[in-house]
């Protein structure tokens, strides 16, 4: 299991170095100031690729007219349809029929071997890359015999077609690249996840779907830079081009942090239940995550808006105007947003000290509950007949409450009994315990039955029983207090409590101080 799980790592960690290294290169060529030299050298590349193509395709045009000139007399090479001859329009119909065959089969085939790119990564790895291989395969054999079987007939008009035509075939081969890329991506993180789910590590479980999805950002996004540098855009269509791209890796690399910081608060809470009996340092886990989530999340969209804004010189040169210019607004903004602040420090506060973790019972404004929801402004307290009660965060801050379970969740809990002295105790201390070993709500960790206190007409039993929780005490307590006062009735009916009076020699009667209990 530890090179099981060391051996995951190191998969995810070289994947996430060529994710990095693939993320320098594309923001490199979507900045706004591109070395001219590279983009000179890749468009020159480009041209030299493109005009191979174009030679390429015209001599099979020309081998096909040969042909047709040595075959069935001559009649091949004679005009069809316009200036195309039949040769050349029965060869292009024959490589399409052929190509699709040939596809269809392809696809067909490898399926059956192979089998498709499952959701849980079984497969083996051979079997693997060719199921991701399988239709950019396909694509890129049919894309270039649709460029020959097209491209032989736009030859013989003699117009500027296969020119466009070879750039098109150019830009379809390098999306097919992609595809590839993207579809071998997606079967090697099904294929990590599989033996990450396999693992108990939570790093594994944090790396490996993170890796996955920067790399399946990146690969279309590095499409779209490879297009950009490949094609000869207008200047103006150019520049919205590079912005856009600029765009799309801030907002990229912004669901990626989001992403990141998701996928680490869920591994955190499979970890640590909630739904266990001791679940203190769960709880404390969960309302830390949950507060540190939601203030990177605010965080990072408000960078990446941040970050997209400067990418336009009108906005970056009225921002910093604003920002030297800010000197009293600043001042009346921060006093405006005191109060936020002030919850959004609340928030912070309480994630690290604790004073309220999620599912807490507390007593707070004369109401018991528990705390179901933390924000970064409110609090949000189901009361417990199922009644919401919202409190700004920072109340928790400055106002006293009650914790019922800020060390641990067991409680001591009382009942309260008023019997009449003749009562005897050890009988009912034996009745005590006979219902505390019949109880489940009883925790068995203690239980004591003693008389505190006495009044001229009754005395004050006191029973303490311990449990595991506050609903659990309450349902125990008048489960006892229930069975004590049916015992005293049904056995000891005089020692209820009673008024007495006095009588005197006269026949009058002069009662006592009442009970009123």
């Amino acid at each position: 299991m530890m090179s099981e799980r060391i051996g995951i790592r190191r998969r995810a960690a070289a994947w996430t170095v060529i994710g990095w290294s693939l993320v320098s290169n594309a923001m490199s060529a979507s900045a706004d100031g591109p070395l001219a030299g590279e983009e000179v050298a890749i468009r020159q590349q480009t041209d030299a690729v493109i005009s191979g193509l174009t030679g390429r395709m015209r001599a099979f045009g020309e081998w096909i007219d040969g042909c047709g000139a040595s075959i069935g007399g001559g009649g091949l090479a004679d005009p069809w349809i316009g200036s195309i001859n039949g040769a050349r329009l029965l060869t292009s119909v024959l490589v399409l029929l052929l190509a699709s065959g040939a596809a269809w089969a392809l696809v067909h085939g490898i399926r059956r071997f192979a089998g498709r790119l499952r959701k849980h990564g079984d497969m083996t790895w051979p079997r693997m890359f060719l199921s991701a291989v399988r239709k950019p395969l396909a694509f890129a054999f049919v894309l270039v015999a649709t460029y020959f079987s097209v491209g032989i007939l736009l030859d013989a008009t003699g117009t500027k077609g296969p020119r466009f035509l070879s750039g098109c075939v150019y830009v379809g081969l390098a999306v097919a690249a992609f595809w590839l890329l993207f579809r071998i991506i997606r079967g090697v993180e099904k294929k990590l996840q599989s033996l990450a789910d396999r693992s108990e590590s939570m790093l594994d479980n944090v790396l490996v779907p993170v890796t996955g999805t920067a790399l399946r950002l990146l690969v279309p996004l590095l499409c779209l830079v490879f297009v950009r540098g490949a094609v000869h855009f207008p200047e103006h269509i150019d520049w919205m081009a590079g912005k856009s791209l600029a765009i799309l890796f801030i907002a990229s690399i912004a669901y990626l942090v989001v992403r990141t910081t998701n996928v680490s608060v869920r591994a955190l809470m499979r970890v640590n239940r909630m739904d266990v009996a001791d679940n203190l340092r769960a709880r404390e886990i969960h309302t830390q995550a949950a507060v540190i989530r939601k203030i990177v999340v605010v965080s990072t969209i408000f960078l990446g808006v941040a970050c997209t804004l400067m990418l336009f010189q009108p906005v970056r040169q009225l921002g910093t105007s604003l920002l030297a210019s800010a000197g009293i607004a600043g001042i009346v903004l921060g006093f405006a947003a005191q109060k936020t602040l002030g919850n959004l420090f609340a928030g912070i506060q309480i994630a690290f000290s604790q004073p309220i973790r999620l599912d807490d019972v507390v007593i707070v404004e004369g109401e018991w509950g528990r705390i179901e929801d933390i924000t970064l402004t409110f609090v949000t307290v189901q009361i417990w007949d199922d009644r919401r009660l919202i409190l700004p965060i920072n109340y928790f801050i400055e106002h006293p409450f009650q914790n019922w379970t800020r060390k641990s969740a067991d409680l001591l809990n009382s009942v309260f009994l008023y019997t009449d002295y003749t009562l005897p105790i050890d009988p009912l201390r034996a009745e005590l315990k006979r219902l505390l070993d019949a109880s489940p709500l009883w925790d068995r960790r203690a239980w004591v039955l003693q008389v505190t206190d006495m009044t001229p007409d009754a005395m004050e039993i006191r029973c303490l029983m311990t449990s595991s929780d506050a609903p659990k005490g309450w349902d125990l307590k008048c489960e006892i207090r229930e069975g004590l006062i049916k015992y005293i009735q049904e056995k000891h009916p005089d020692c209820l409590p009673r008024t007495r009076a006095e009588l005197r020699r006269d026949g009058s009667a002069e009662p006592t101080l009442s009970s009123a209990q």
